[in-house]
């Protein structure tokens, strides 16, 4: 099946006299079109969430209301304010003048719970399931998180195939969007100016042992370093504080990186470590110094892409993340899905950043699938 792009769009509660009018119209209207998703086209699938209770800004999950899917019919159009047979008023708050400009048409394939009819109108669900338990689906949650945080808007996904024929997605199969959507290949839209909602995130005992191995082994090889015989000490002092990122190569990311951690935006230099990107072990002591081996990342983030639970994608720079649930809490709750990083390299100098980026890929890949078969 070819690839299409999988559009998710939260409804809150008081919107819901316009999402039923446009289930029952099969069209639905923004005010603007977003830098996130881009426009709307033939062949898309659309997911609406309506009403969830409970905290969504953080992480999309609790108590929902209702998902509906639907198959867009129609490319994105343009309506003027002014109403007219040609531009005609659709929903009931458009008063004197059209407010959502931009709209586009779909059917819909089916709906969880099962939309009732009454009177000739659908009707939504009364009562609420769970909804943000299925980790395949995290790329759908953030999405969802996206749309609801900038209401009005929505939040794409590309890259997405369909499992199953439409004809056999039943109701059921739409608690777990990944049970239809093969999600593996896709990759969340997003742009520069998306919001980011943090929360403190207490790492559990995983994440401390974690810690304490990283540690371990920097000891090891500083001894190493100290007991070198072809060495002077001036080179010595030089790889002994680059290995414990400090020295002239913490300063250079410092520099390079503005002193804020590419990937959570943190930006207090006591909280930010020098990372060796291609493993120190398997460098030679020019690449241990150079400053496009390194990336500049907050504490914790740096424990995880040092122990490759997380990589970057060294051709587009998008950030990878193991299949381990505790790693993938930590990357939604940090909002950092499909995340790509900027780094202030052109040229030769960025061919040479990603070859660095390609060694940790490979051995990303290497380890996990021996960590988890995947």
């Amino acid at each position: 099946m070819n690839n299409t792009t999988l559009h998710c769009i939260y409804v809150a509660d008081p919107s819901q006299n316009n999402f039923l009018t446009g289930l029952n119209n099969g069209i639905w209207g923004l005010k603007k079109l977003n830098a996130n998703s881009g426009e709307f086209k033939i062949g898309d699938y659309l997911i609406f969430a309506h009403k969830i209770l409970g905290k969504v800004r953080q992480s999309f999950n609790g108590q929902l209301n209702q998902y509906v899917l639907a198959k867009i019919t129609s490319n994105t159009y343009s309506v003027t304010e002014k109403q007219d047979e040609l531009n005609p008023k659709v929903w009931d708050d458009e008063i004197d003048k059209n407010l959502y400009l931009f709209r586009f048409n779909f059917e819909i394939l089916n709906s969880y719970p099962a939309l009732k009819i009454k009177s000739g109108s659908y009707q939504l669900n009364n009562g609420s399931f769970t909804a943000g338990d299925d980790i395949e689906s995290i790329r759908v949650y953030e999405a969802l998180r996206y749309s609801s945080c900038v209401q009005g808007t929505n939040g794409s996904i590309d890259s997405v195939t369909l499992k199953i024929d439409e004809n056999q997605i039943t109701d059921a199969l739409l608690k777990k969007p990944s049970e239809i959507f093969n999600l593996s290949d896709a990759i969340f839209i997003r742009s520069s100016d998306s919001p980011k909602f943090f929360e403190k995130f207490k790492p559990d005992s995983q994440v401390t042992l974690l810690e304490q191995e990283a540690e371990s082994e920097v000891v090891d090889d500083i001894d190493n370093i100290q007991q070198s015989r072809i060495l002077d000490e001036t080179e010595k002092t030089q790889l002994v504080l680059s290995r414990i990122g400090q020295g002239q190569f913490r300063k250079d990311l410092l520099k390079n990186f503005k002193e804020t951690c590419l990937l959570t935006g943190i930006k207090h230099v006591s909280l930010l470590v020098a990372s060796h990107i291609k493993p120190w072990k398997d460098c030679d002591n020019k690449e241990r110094l150079d400053a496009k081996n390194g990336l500049l990342l907050s504490s914790l983030m740096d424990r995880l892409f040092d122990r490759y639970f997380i990589t970057f994608d060294p051709e587009t720079l998008r950030l990878i993340t193991c299949h381990d649930p505790l790693i993938s809490k930590i990357i939604v709750n940090h909002q950092l899905v499909d995340f790509i990083i900027k780094v202030p390299y052109k040229g030769k100098n960025l061919t040479t950043f990603k070859n660095y980026l390609n060694c940790h890929f490979t051995k990303f890949k290497e380890i996990n699938e021996k960590r988890y078969g995947k």
